[in-house]
């Protein structure tokens, strides 16, 4: 419906209504209480969850932003439909870095300890970043189908999920 809902958990009202010119599909939260969105039509929004009030719009994608996540409170990590993963500064809202390494959909992202980020995507590869140098790692293949869920378990194991009906 092209709308972000604020709850109440303890009343389960609803006490806010933002109102959005695209399909939202992601939604994460600043430290200072700001929401971020991703949505459908490539943009990244940040919204002041007070006044519900539009606060920036970061442009970059050229497709759909299926995940966005908040690394080191520095930093906003988005993932999008057009194979990539772009860094943007959490203050000024600057590009910082484009990752390529994709080659389809990036379905969805982990940032991990040791300031690694894991990515998924529809390419069925699975693949760990370095935050700091921005280069790939590792790229982990195994599945056969698009990847759905990365889960990080202790003693810096992975967990992921895809569609080909497997966790590994």
């Amino acid at each position: 419906d092209m709308t972000i809902k604020i709850w109440n958990a303890f009343t389960f009202e609803c006490i806010a209504t933002i109102e959005c010119n695209s399909t939202v599909l992601s939604l994460n939260q600043l430290q200072n209480g700001s929401l971020i969105s991703g949505s459908n039509d490539a943009l990244i929004q940040i919204w002041n969850a007070q006044s519900v009030k539009q606060i920036a719009t970061l442009k970059g994608h050229t497709n759909s932003v299926v995940d966005i996540r908040v690394f080191d409170t520095s930093y906003i990590i988005s993932a999008s439909s057009d194979s990539t993963i772009k860094i943007w500064d959490a203050t000024s809202y600057d590009l910082i870095k484009t990752l390529v390494g994709h080659t389809d959909n990036v379905t969805n992202l982990k940032a991990v300890c040791d300031e690694k980020l894991v990515s998924g995507s529809n390419d069925s590869t699975i693949i760990i970043w370095n935050l700091i140098t921005y280069k790939t790692i590792k790229v982990l293949r195994g599945h056969t189908g698009s990847i759905s869920c990365i889960k990080e378990l202790p003693e810096k194991n992975l967990a992921t999920c895809a569609y080909d009906s497997t966790i590994k």
